[in-house]
């Protein structure tokens, strides 16, 4: 009541309100995966400890001094992608007139884009060939190849289903269906390669927590002597550049990744 009475009589809106409301919009998006939202409640938490709790007190210098306070934490690149979530929170506020000044007008966040990192052939072998010291890791290295085959991403891979494997006329077995993060089709044929390891696993793939997965991807690199950074994406960047270099248009190659444009 005091703070309608401050704001002249208007209606007064919370930050806490405002998280407890932008997470339900959040939960209804079938694009969002849960570590996405678990990414979302991570710097919401630390703004909530920062920022003023009536949103009509944030304003561009709430902003930047929060930017600066994320640059302590962690790198810049980080910060900026930290920063993009706020960024979504303030213009959903803005937008549904909860704020009347959008703290966000002019005020840039750099993002450095970092370079892709994939795979060569002869690392991909080395991985293909080298024993592992127990089922654990024999798992997670054929479902990383698996990614590596066929460009599939991590949540896809993860809700792959036996009924995702389909037959066309001349007996190939493909998959084919919405990515979980963009509802965009992607299509794909099983090489050689791919399908002795889905046939391994019956087609249904030992697929872990995405944590627990690039956490052993790590322990995987350390025992075959690959120094770049292994997570599951860069078994999406492989596939993509095995494709390209044996000649496939970079169109097929879009279809087959599940993206709507070349770009």
């Amino acid at each position: 009541i005091r703070d309608y009475a401050k704001h002249g009589g208007t209606k007064v809106f919370r930050l806490d309100e405002l998280i407890a409301e932008y997470n339900k919009f959040l939960e209804s998006r079938s694009d969002i995966s849960k570590d996405t939202f678990q990414k979302y409640q991570f710097v919401f938490k630390d703004f909530l400890s920062f920022a003023p709790e009536l949103l009509s007190d944030i304003n561009r210098e709430t902003i930047q001094g929060f930017f600066a306070f994320l640059k302590s934490k962690y790198e810049e690149s980080t910060a900026s992608v930290k920063m993009a979530k706020i960024r979504t929170l303030m213009r959903y506020a803005f937008d549904n007139g909860k704020m009347q000044i959008y703290p966000f007008s002019g005020v840039k966040i750099p993002r450095k884009p970092k370079p892709v990192e994939f795979l060569t052939e002869a690392e991909i072998n080395e991985i293909r060939h080298k024993e592992m010291p127990n089922e654990r890791l024999k798992r997670v290295k054929d479902c990383f190849l698996f990614q590596c085959y066929t460009g599939i991403a991590f949540v896809d891979l993860a809700n792959l289903k036996t009924s995702d494997f389909k037959h066309n006329e001349e007996g190939q077995i493909y998959i084919k269906k919405e990515r979980n993060k963009t509802g965009v089709d992607f299509f794909v044929v099983l090489i050689e390669d791919a399908l002795e390891i889905a046939l391994k696993y019956k087609f249904k793939l030992p697929v872990l927590t995405n944590q627990k997965y690039n956490s052993y991807l790590k322990e995987l690199a350390d025992i075959c002597h690959i120094s770049k950074p292994l997570h599951s994406h860069i078994g999406r960047h492989t596939c993509a550049c095995m494709l390209l270099n044996r000649g496939m248009s970079i169109e097929v190659v879009a279809k087959v990744l599940g993206h709507t444009t070349i770009k």
